[in-house]
């Protein structure tokens, strides 16, 4: 197992045979769907297992950021999942995923690295590309501004290649 992120109550990790697992103590369930009453509130069970929306897919990067989550899967798609405040899920909305949804503004993309931070991400393209959504406060996107992106946008580097 390889960690997404500092040691946190929830978060992501990549096994090495390319599955992708998720665990949680806190009240949501993130990433996989276990939930069990206690006290007449939904709550989830600390406890480590395969995420399902993964099965049949080979996970090959991941990250945890404060309250959501971003993964790649071997195609170079990017999946994210979690709180959607800010738009930080790159969906173009602001809903909550409690399982992980493709993010279609990847389509003919092939992405190769993504980080997840405080209410934003970021990605890499196989093109050398850089892209961040989410919220822009403090300009942590790169787009030159402080205004948060429903969706993924390239951030624009003056030629620069990553």
């Amino acid at each position: 197992l390889w960690p997404a992120g500092p040691r946190r109550p929830a978060g992501p990790a990549a096994a090495q045979e390319g599955r992708s697992l998720c665990w949680s103590a806190r009240r949501r369930c993130v990433g996989r769907s276990i939930p069990q009453r206690r006290r007449h509130r939904r709550r989830c069970r600390l406890e480590l297992g395969q995420v399902e929306a993964f099965a049949g897919r080979r996970v090959v990067a991941v990250s945890a950021g404060a309250s959501h989550s971003v993964a790649v899967t071997a195609d170079g798609a990017v999946w994210s999942w979690g709180n959607g405040g800010q738009s930080r899920l790159g969906h173009g909305d602001e809903q909550n995923q409690l399982l992980p949804k493709k993010i279609e503004a990847f389509a003919g993309q092939r992405v190769l690295a993504v980080s997840a931070g405080d209410g934003f991400s970021l990605a890499i393209t196989a093109d050398g590309a850089v892209w961040g959504w989410g919220w822009g406060r403090s300009g942590r996107l790169g787009h030159g501004d402080m205004q948060s992106q429903p969706l993924p946008k390239k951030v624009e580097l003056a030629g620069q290649r990553i």
